[in-house]
């Protein structure tokens, strides 16, 4: 059964392929079924006899698991690649790999390929793109019968132009050939409508380095006028164990309603999971499972997780976009990424709806100055500047929104103290990630210093809600 939406994108992807158009991207917000969809328009093609088969490149393994069986159940056509098979299901990374005799397949069929989450995929000239997004513009561009590309976030941080997407206008902006917003979801009941929670605290005590001591209002204006950076302040045992609180006592509000509703921390590292899991437990008497993008065995604790009744997971570089795990409605944003396009497809992870009673989902965070920003504008599903294409030369070929490695340093905080590692952890941008300050630590005092400056919280924590807007709210 499709949804409206659905049926009209299927219908206008069939007419402007009719009209001699290949290429056709579709923007449809987080959670509103794009892979069923793709699936669905993939069966029509073969029911029309335009194509021979099908490759659909995905940006990870268990996203790429979920389209697969998508693709068979809907198509009835084997997508495992082997002999006899219809087609074939990937992960981006395998573009690197893939041989000439793989590409040999573009001449001598008719291929429609799928791209989901395009964004990956940088690039309109072969020289200025990265890495997944020139093989696509040297292999597949100009030889694939029909592609569709699909995205919930279409724009890079990078700034350089979507792979196979149409810019137009001064300055050029992106041009989606069928767009389903976020508002248009949750008219629909197909998403929950999303509530952020900003946390924050009118009394935060600073001492510098020289003994000067300032008072603060607001965790801003801290960020704003001392070395505390957001990512001490995201191992603050006090604000974190707040933060859960007030996730905790919302979730538990919502399993009255919805007895399998669960909750999502996002980690900023390992370490960082596993003291939030002690938090969890020693304070809260909550437990939590964690999945770790270097864990062997994650997919299968996604997957576990998402068929159990337990109520927290906690994940690091893992869970951010593609998961479907529509019991999630309660989010707890703990990451050091401060990106727009992360923090909303972690914000996607929730909103998956399916027909529960409770309507609503809650994401925490701080009440930090960009992360505000970007909940104040949620209901924009193309903010403009970002969807603004700036052509330039790329230092690193490979481009930012592939995985990179970014290493760990140990930090100190007051009151207590959580030392990160120094492995690396893979992060999904550079980009918005805090620098953490270089600290030291007395290893014969229980006394924690950053950069010998001394913060603690003594006011009141407070909360803004911020959620969509008034009109937008009465319209849906």
């Amino acid at each position: 059964m499709l949804r409206q939406w659905q049926d009209e994108c299927i219908h206008t992807a069939l007419l402007k392929y009719q009209l001699g158009q290949t290429n056709f991207l579709a923007m449809a917000t987080p959670g509103a079924g794009k892979t069923h969809m793709a699936a669905h328009l993939t069966s029509r093609l073969f029911e029309l006899d335009k194509i021979d088969l099908v490759v659909c490149f995905t940006p990870s393994v268990s996203v790429t698991n979920s389209f697969q069986s998508s693709l068979e159940s809907v198509t009835s056509k084997k997508m495992n690649g082997k002999l006899g098979s219809s087609g074939q299901v990937l992960t981006y990374h395998h573009l690197s790999f893939l041989s000439n005799s793989f590409w040999q397949i573009f001449n001598q069929h008719r291929v429609f390929v799928i791209f989901d989450e395009i964004h990956h995929c940088g690039g309109q000239d072969i020289n200025l793109s990265n890495v997944w997004g020139e093989k696509i513009l040297r292999n597949i561009r100009s030889r694939a019968a029909y592609t569709l590309a699909l995205s919930g976030t279409p724009w890079r941080s990078d700034k350089l132009p979507i792979a196979l997407a149409h810019y137009s206008g001064d300055p050029s902006r992106l041009q989606c050939d069928y767009t389903y917003s976020l508002a248009q979801a949750i008219s629909d009941k197909v998403c929950r409508t999303p509530k952020v929670v900003a946390i924050d605290n009118n009394h935060i005590h600073y001492t510098d380095s020289a003994g000067q001591s300032t008072n603060y209002n607001n965790i801003q204006q801290l960020l704003a006028n001392t070395d505390v950076s957001y990512s001490d302040l995201l191992c603050h045992e006090t604000i974190v164990t707040y933060i859960l609180k007030q996730a905790m006592n919302r979730l538990q509000r919502t399993r009255q309603l919805n007895p399998r509703a669960a909750g999502l921390i996002v980690a900023s590292s390992v370490s960082h999971a596993y003291w939030i899991r002690d938090i969890l437990f020693e304070k809260l008497k909550q437990k939590s499972v964690i999945v770790t993008h270097g864990d062997s065995s994650s997919h299968a604790t996604i997957k576990n997780f998402e068929c159990s009744d337990a109520q927290w997971i906690i994940a690091i570089g893992m869970i951010s976009e593609g998961t479907n795990i529509p019991r999630l409605q309660v989010c707890c944003y703990l990451s050091r990424v401060k990106t727009e396009l992360y923090f909303r497809q972690v914000l996607g992870r929730i909103v998956r709806s399916r027909d529960e009673k409770y309507r609503f989902a809650y994401l925490y965070t701080l009440a930090e100055e960009t992360l505000l920003d970007y909940a104040k504008r949620i209901g924009e599903d193309l903010p403009g500047e970002l969807t603004v294409v700036e052509i330039h030369q790329m230092d690193d070929a490979t481009g930012l929104q592939e995985p990179i490695k970014i290493n760990e340093k140990t930090i100190e905080i007051e009151p207590k103290l959580l030392q990160f590692s120094d492995s690396n952890i893979t992060m999904p941008s550079s980009e918005g990630v805090d620098n953490y300050n270089n600290s030291t630590l007395n290893e014969s005092s229980t006394e924690t210093v950053v950069n010998r400056s001394h913060y603690s919280l003594s006011g009141q924590f407070s909360e803004e809600l911020i959620t969509l807007h008034n009109a937008f709210n009465e319209a849906c």
